[in-house]
């Protein structure tokens, strides 16, 4: 199973990598779009879906970035961050759809749940 956590931490990370430049372009692109547009409420529209969904993309993929470089050290709050950003995953079909399912597979397994929490230490002896 720590293969599958392997490839599930670089996947993450390479995927949010991309949704990092992704999400840049496309928050630029809409706002450039912007300047070359006469209707005063597409002007106004615009600049906000460029933050909305550029923003959004690059926050998310962040997160995604954060979470695998995580799972990798075997955190197990990054866990829990990468099973609730595989849900947002699964909305981007078809790539997106295949790496949540495989994502949340993995980190729901029984093994890899006590892979990232270890039996706590014994007291030491006085």
């Amino acid at each position: 199973m720590q293969k599958h956590i392997t490839v599930v931490g670089a996947l993450q990370i390479g995927f949010g990598i991309l949704g990092v430049v992704f999400g840049s372009a496309l928050f630029f692109v809409l706002g450039w779009a912007a300047t070359f547009v006469n209707d005063p409420e597409v002007i106004m529209v615009l600049p906000a879906l460029a933050v909305f969904l550029g923003g959004g993309m690059a926050i998310l993929s962040i997160g995604g970035i954060i979470g695998g470089i995580g799972v990798l050290g075997y955190r197990n709050w990054a866990r829990i961050l990468v099973l609730i950003l595989s849900v947002f995953d699964l909305l981007n079909i078809p790539i997106g759809t295949a790496l949540g399912v495989y994502t949340i597979w993995v980190l729901v397994q029984d093994e890899t749940v006590r892979l990232f929490n270890p039996p706590p230490a014994a007291p030491a002896a006085p």
